[in-house]
Formats: C-alpha cells, sequence, structure tokens
C-alpha cells in the first residue's frame, strides 16, 4: 500500500535552447508540496531536494552521455 507520491512523478520533455537544456520534474499529487515543505502542523519529508542534492554531481554527466547518443 502506498507509493502514489513516487509512482505520479515524471518528467517533461527535454528541450535545449539557447546553449541551455531546460526540463522539469513533476508531482502532481495534491499534497506533494506539503510532504517536501510542510505545513504549520506537520514538519517536512523533503524527497525532490534532496534526490536534485544527491544527483547534483552525476547529472551533467548524464546530461552529456545523452547527448552523444541522440547526435551519434
Amino acid at each position: 500500500m502506498g507509493g502514489r507520491l513516487r509512482g505520479e512523478i515524471y518528467k517533461t520533455e527535454v528541450t535545449s535552447e539557447n546553449g541551455l537544456i531546460y526540463g522539469e520534474v513533476v508531482s502532481p499529487t495534491f499534497y506533494a508540496k506539503y510532504q517536501e515543505y510542510g505545513t504549520s502542523r506537520n514538519r517536512p519529508h523533503p524527497y525532490m531536494r534532496p534526490a536534485l542534492y544527491d544527483m547534483r554531481t552525476r547529472f551533467p554527466q548524464i546530461v552529456q552521455a545523452t547527448i552523444r547518443r541522440r547526435t551519434a
């Protein structure tokens, strides 16, 4: 049971413009923001920011490898 929040997270189409790469990771679950940031009654239980922090060094390598595959 459970897993709705994780199961509904998705990414948008990744695009590039003026040498920059754009994309979004979206969590449409209505309570996602409350889970991430907390409320006046509940402390936060971040899940997106820690994941982003963990990927900060690997992400550029993943993007470069993806670009190489698409242009090869």
